[in-house]
């Protein structure tokens, strides 16, 4: 190993033993010693076998002891395989799980099974999936051989620190034959892509309890809606939104010509840290009224998105404020742009801390109040 890459590991570690000292003590960490260990932290994220490429064999034992391979995890539709780093340390990984076991169903029920592959000893994992009831395999790779082998060792980690052998956190979406059909991760490791996004966006899937809310004018409804009820700060959610056009009518694509708005959904950002949403390709028509060829949507049609939520977040029911912008038309009248506000309430779980973690937030929240 080069000189230069022994400084820049020893600086990650560095900052990474920095913000460890004001956590161990209970103390608030600093804004700028956080950032300079998320960086250090974060920094070269690799994702591993690209969509359409088969990933590593491997062989790992799960919490209960049993040697698992792909061929007696994936269900006869595959297999989501999501690799985190610590059930014992990560609050963020341990969030992830227990979101997890929360979206299994909808994987199962179109014949994915889930799996979660970690460094973690059996015994922690066993430990863990007893106290949350996780109903999936949690995988143990002690030496992190099949971390290695995919290709996403968190090379940042310097061997004498305690996170040294995790991966960058990511999620496969398999074929039964290990071909990566998806996959979904956040550069930080202090986010995750919710499992309930996931299944909405591959298969399409929501729990019978799934938030939805239904707009209407004179030609046009709308159901906007969330996969699922639960939601965890710090994840990526998946939304989608329906769409149904009375006959003659449309709305418009885009891009589009100064003059005219497209139909689109922004979420306030009071709890949303960054979002995204995508229609299909819209048809280009020409319009004869106006002279133009435009990019329209009619009928029925169907768009999804993201929403990143912010952590940390209050827990309990938490009503998210969106708007629908969309401009209604027909072959003899364009009527002005409209835009709707709507609201949709879930349900924001606590975050997964282990007990040292919650005693040193009761230190630190200690620590605040004595200073203020």
């Amino acid at each position: 190993m080069s000189n230069a890459i022994n400084a820049d590991l020893a600086r990650k570690a560095e900052a990474m033993q920095e913000f460890r000292k004001f956590r161990d003590a209970g103390l608030p960490v600093p804004p700028d010693v956080r950032a300079r260990h998320v960086e250090a932290t974060n920094d070269g994220y690799t994702t591993g076998p690209e969509q359409g490429e088969r990933i590593p064999a491997f062989s790992l034992p799960d919490h209960h002891g049993a040697l698992r391979s792909l061929e007696n995890l994936a269900g006869p539709k595959g297999l989501l395989l999501v690799f985190h780093r610590s059930a014992n340390w990560c609050q963020y990984c341990r969030t992830q799980l227990v979101e997890l076991e929360l979206s299994r169903a909808l994987f199962e029920s179109n014949g994915v099974r889930v799996a979660a592959v970690s460094y973690d000893s059996q015994e922690i994992l066993a430990a863990f999936a007893q106290k949350y009831s996780i109903g999936y395999p949690l995988l143990s790779d002690r030496a992190s051989e099949t971390i290695r082998a995919f290709g996403i060792l968190n090379e940042n980690m310097a061997p004498h620190l305690k996170a040294y052998g995790v991966p960058h956190p990511v999620e496969y979406l398999l074929n039964p034959d290990g071909t990566v059909l998806r996959k979904y991760f956040v550069p930080n490791y202090m986010n995750r892509v919710a499992a309930s996004a996931v299944a909405l966006h591959e298969l399409s899937a929501s729990t019978e309890d799934a938030p939805v809310v239904t707009i209407k004018t004179d030609v046009l409804t709308a159901a906007i809606g969330f996969p699922s009820m639960h939601a965890f700060s710090g994840q990526e959610l998946g939304f989608f939104a329906k769409f149904a056009l009375e006959a003659g009518w449309h709305t418009y694509g885009s891009p589009l010509p100064s003059g005219y708005t497209a139909t689109a959904i922004t979420f306030e950002e009071t709890h949303i840290a960054r979002q995204s949403f995508r229609l299909p390709k819209a048809a280009s028509i020409p319009l004869p009224l106006l002279g133009e060829t435009l990019p329209i949507y009619s009928g029925e049609f169907e768009g999804l998105g993201t929403l990143l939520l912010k952590h940390p977040l209050p827990e309990g029911m938490t009503t998210l404020k969106g708007c629908l912008d969309v401009q209604q038309c027909s072959d003899t009248v364009c009527e002005p742009p409209l835009s709707i506000p709507f609201e949709i309430a879930v349900r924001l779980e606590p975050f997964v801390v282990n007990e040292r973690d919650l005693k040193l937030q009761a230190q630190q929240k200690g620590s605040v109040n004595a200073v203020v």
